[in-house]
């Protein structure tokens, strides 16, 4: 009986064997399977990204230049206003207008003032103005410049009808100079991240 059952025992032991390796999930496909995915994934490459046009870079560069430039400048005599002499003034009219569709508002002053025997009129609050909101310019018109009021007025030694009423206030100029470095980065970036990409 032993005899007869060897030759079953060792075909069952080949038909085991035959059948752990030709298994999908026996080592050798997972292996080759990874050195696959491995190669696959080795050789992908991100799509290239796409430039904007050199003509768009140069404009929004441009811009920028302009815009730091102005306001270094509006900066530069917001700090000369400091220093100008001032006069005896009288404020004429004072009302609100609004930016339509932006929700922003604006003062209007128009002050008169005498440099020199010379009477001037001028409707400048400070240099590099910007809109304000609509609670700011009413507490202006109503309460600081009201018609009638006597205000003293700041103006240019060398050009008495420039003048301001408030020298020095950096708003406007302060905002122009950051747009205007900001406008430069920009541009700056574009050209140079696909650079790096290469």
């Amino acid at each position: 009986m032993k005899m007869c059952a060897a030759p079953y025992a060792a075909a069952a032991k080949r038909a085991f064997w035959a059948c752990v390796t030709s298994s999908p999930y026996s080592s050798a496909k997972p292996a080759a399977t990874a050195l696959k995915l491995t190669k696959v994934t080795n050789s992908y490459r991100p799509p290239p990204r796409k430039k904007a046009p050199a003509w768009l870079l140069l404009i929004i560069l441009t811009m920028g230049i302009v815009a730091l430039w102005h306001g270094l400048a509006l900066n530069k005599k917001n700090i000369e206003t400091k220093k100008w002499p001032s006069a005896p003034g009288k404020i004429i009219s004072a009302k609100i207008t609004q930016n339509e569709g932006a929700g922003k508002y604006q003062r209007k002053i128009q002050y008169e003032y005498a440099v020199g025997g010379r009477t001037y009129v001028s409707n400048r609050v400070a240099i590099g103005e910007m809109e304000v909101s609509y609670s700011e310019a009413r507490r202006d018109v109503e309460k600081i410049y009201p018609a009638g009021r006597e205000v003293q007025v700041y103006y240019d030694p060398l050009n008495p009808q420039d003048a301001v009423l408030r020298p020095g206030e950096f708003r406007g100029a302060r905002f122009a100079v950051f747009l205007g470095i900001l406008m430069i980065i920009i541009p700056l970036a574009g050209i140079f991240l696909p650079l790096r990409e290469e």
